[in-house]
């Protein structure tokens, strides 16, 4: 997985900043799949501001978001669910 460091004025250091990363699936005309992945980094700076980010890779996994069971028998539709 990544993540994005903010580099800090005030502490002169990159430091951790929120984030999300979203995968897309796409078909090749073989029907072979393959993703690829943005990073969304919310960060607020003035006009005429530098900003740098640094995207680091680490050794922890990428977390699914969501799982499939979470879902089983969660969704209802009144009147032909019951």
């Amino acid at each position: 997985m990544y993540k994005p460091l903010a580099w800090s004025k005030s502490k002169l250091a990159f430091v951790e900043t929120k984030f999300d990363i979203f995968e897309q699936k796409h078909y090749t005309n073989d029907r072979k799949e393959f993703s690829d992945y943005e990073i969304y980094v919310p960060h607020d700076f003035n006009a005429n501001d530098i900003s740098f980010l640094k995207i680091v890779k680490t050794d922890k996994p990428r977390e699914d978001p969501v799982r499939k069971d979470d879902f089983t028998n969660s969704l209802q539709v009144v009147g032909f669910s019951q």
